[in-house]
């Protein structure tokens, strides 16, 4: 969704569901600062450990096109951003089931449906999930008494999002994201379809052509894959009505392979979804997790109908025109440095906005994170055991080393990062994906062998059960490489003799 239903849509919601107008000024700005608040605004005064929640497009197309792959680092960046903000994960219960490629190497490097891509899966956007559910309940807890409407805001764009971004997930992934351009993307418009066109530099709904990222590079992880990326701003538009052919339904018929999407359907559940959660808050009552589809008085109703009915890329005219008729007086333009200048040149900072905002983008990143840990057990790295640390045998076990994760250990019952010589000899241990076409997975290992003997030798055993080893003989540090392949690289136990 862009600005007009994310500032006038929610500001409209907020005083429906019965906030005054400047509560509901407050809550629309915070709504719309999800997508703006990137790092490149973030003030110098702002709370510890302020995080980004927005990223530019500009980003997204550098970092695509840039010819160094997309590192595991970069990809856990991207998903703690996009799908926490911007396509919450709804499909713990596999409400909807993979029907697509299950091995593919047209890219050049083989890829296949393993572990680690059903847990994936599990992270695309669906409306009306029980985390959905989940971040509205949280916010009636009192630790947000001092950044109430800022958190509701930020909630608020989250929950609007996961009606118009339904069906995508937020991390950079070939399989889940990738649309079929030679299929076709269509729009019902005049009882018929229309073949959209994708590729021109700006929306133009008249002539059913809309922007979309550049060709990627031949990768199976890609910022181009983030989202909805491949079809551009088409899904934030509240009055298309279209389909398109997702590669995660590709082994279906052809019928059955169209995804089908009507936004002024979505639209209006997304702002009768609000209200009713901006009014559980308010007054305090049980939130449904399903929207109840008679909240909105037909006058109403049919308001909505009429904005979402115009052709436009930008309905905000048409939102601040119902604003004005109903509240009386219409809702000033969002500026988008606003909240941040105030809060840079404060002496207080902590009682600005901004900073209210800030606390509730990190209060909301650590919810979704620990609930997305308890439906995806290790999903994030898993501090290991400890078992003759600085002795020449040992271990490290009942933990988890994913892709681009530290590994961490638990010493004196505090955990803490893997330290050098723990293992002896060893500095770092670390698991990354590799773009070498033959080898999947590459276990950097820096160090040496110890002094003194013949050589250090490392196990490293992944969720499949399968124990990879790798030797050290030379004296000096330096990195070493174990390549290997996997359907579930994570690794669960190191072991060590020297």
């Amino acid at each position: 969704m862009n600005l007009d239903f994310h500032y006038y849509g929610t500001y409209f919601a907020a005083y429906t569901a019965g906030y005054s107008t400047d509560e509901a000024k407050v809550i629309a700005y915070a709504a719309q600062f999800v997508d703006d608040c990137t790092t490149t605004v973030m003030p110098w005064n702002g709370p510890k450990g302020q995080i980004s929640t927005g990223t530019t497009i500009a980003d997204v197309v550098t970092n695509g096109l840039s010819p160094k792959p997309f590192s595991s680092e970069d990809i856990n960046s991207a998903e703690q951003l996009w799908s926490y903000f911007h396509f919450l994960p709804g499909n713990f219960n596999r409400r909807q089931s993979y029907n697509g490629t299950l091995e593919d190497s047209s890219l050049g490097t083989k890829w296949t449906y393993n572990g680690s891509a059903r847990e994936d899966f599990q992270l695309m956007c669906l409306p009306e999930s029980k985390l959905s559910k989940a971040i509205i309940d949280d916010i009636k807890s009192p630790v947000y008494t001092d950044n109430l409407l800022e958190m509701i805001g930020l909630r608020m764009h989250v929950i609007a999002d996961t009606w118009a971004h339904s069906y995508f997930a937020g991390v950079p992934e070939w399989f889940l994201n990738e649309i079929d351009l030679a299929a076709g993307i269509e729009e019902f418009y005049d009882e018929e379809w229309h073949p959209i066109q994708l590729g021109g530099d700006l929306d133009d709904p008249l002539t059913y052509t809309y922007s979309s990222y550049p060709t990627t590079l031949p990768r199976y992880v890609s910022p181009f894959y983030l989202g909805h990326g491949k079809l551009g701003h088409i899904p934030d538009y509240g009055y298309i009505r279209y389909r398109y052919h997702p590669l995660w339904k590709n082994q279906l018929d052809n019928e059955a392979s169209w995804q089908y999407k009507d936004n002024r359907y979505s639209f209006i559940k997304a702002f009768e979804q609000m209200v009713q959660a901006m009014k559980s808050i308010r007054e305090g009552t049980e939130f449904s997790q399903v929207t109840n589809p008679n909240s909105l008085d037909l006058e109403l109703l049919d308001s909505l109908k009429d904005i979402l009915s115009h052709r436009e890329c930008d309905l905000s005219s048409y939102w601040n025109a119902l604003i004005e008729q109903i509240v009386g007086e219409p809702l000033a333009p969002y500026k988008v440095n606003s909240w941040v200048n105030t809060c840079s040149a404060s002496d207080d900072p902590s009682s600005t906005n901004y900073y209210r905002f800030a606390n509730a983008a990190i209060a909301h990143h650590n919810f979704v994170k620990t609930y997305i840990e308890t439906k995806i057990p290790n999903r994030f790295s898993k501090p290991f055991t400890v078992d003759g640390a600085g002795e020449n045998r040992g271990c490290l076990d009942n933990g988890v080393l994913k892709v681009g994760n530290q590994l961490q250990v638990i010493i004196d019952g505090k955990v803490t990062d893997y330290y050098p010589n723990l293992i002896p000899g060893i500095e770092f241990i670390k698991l990354v994906a590799s773009d070498n076409p033959i080898h999947e997975f590459n276990i950097i290992v820096r160090g040496s062998c110890i002094k003194g003997k013949w050589h250090n030798k490392l196990f490293f055993t992944d969720k499949t059960g399968d124990t990879y080893s790798i030797g050290l003989v030379d004296a000096n540090v330096k990195n070493h490489v174990l390549k290997f392949n996997s359907t579930y690289s994570d690794i669960v136990r190191i072991s060590w003799h020297i």
